[in-house]
């Protein structure tokens, strides 16, 4: 009973996390819903992204060879020596690319409706991050391991991871200039 009535007089901190805004990381409630919308968008998308990976790795050789020589006569006509080989890696690199992008997005996105901002601590928070890609990337090549036609390569399984350690790192980049950015404004506007 005494805990409910400190909700109502609004002093558990508990209860009332992230309501103060003066209050050492936490987030305002009108930003924690902003933030959740993001986090479920992120999520959503990283999801879908996941799937069409997956269904590619499910296409029966035939099937995938078409889809390689149709885009490659595309390829081609800006890059007239593109190979399907070599588009067939690329592909592989910029799948996963994108993925480790959308990966970090979500991390992000998470981390800010949890604690805030960003700061030097969300880089230890996604430690695991690179895990989850080379996971995906293995889960990947046993699809098509059971396609028929297709085949499991550990090179597509190093490749993939590459992709998507160089689409995270990227993002990262990206989210920390943003945030140094962004403190430095808060800072700047602090002194006023």
């Amino acid at each position: 009973m005494q805990a409910h009535n400190a909700f109502e007089r609004g002093t558990d901190p508990e209860l009332n996390a992230g309501t103060d805004p003066a209050e050492k990381g936490s987030v305002p409630l009108f930003k924690k819903r902003g933030a959740t919308a993001a986090l479920v968008i992120c999520c959503v998308l990283t999801a879908l992204w996941v799937a069409f990976i997956f269904s590619n790795s499910l296409k029966p050789a035939a099937e995938s060879s078409e889809d390689s020589q149709w885009l490659l006569g595309l390829v081609q006509k800006l890059l007239p020596g593109a190979t399907e080989h070599g588009l067939r890696k690329a592909a592989h690199f910029g799948e996963f690319g994108v993925l480790g992008v959308l990966g970090v997005l979500t991390c992000i996105a998470a981390w800010k409706r949890r604690r805030g901002p960003l700061s030097r601590e969300f880089f230890k928070y996604v430690w695991w991050l690179p895990a989850t890609g080379v996971l995906t990337a293995v889960i990947d090549e046993m699809l098509q391991f059971f396609t028929p036609g297709r085949s499991a390569e550990v090179l597509d399984v190093l490749l993939d991871t590459a992709g998507f350690v160089t689409g995270a790192l990227i993002a990262a980049g990206i989210a920390a200039a943003a945030s140094a950015i962004a403190a430095a404004r808060r800072s700047r506007k602090s002194d006023r």
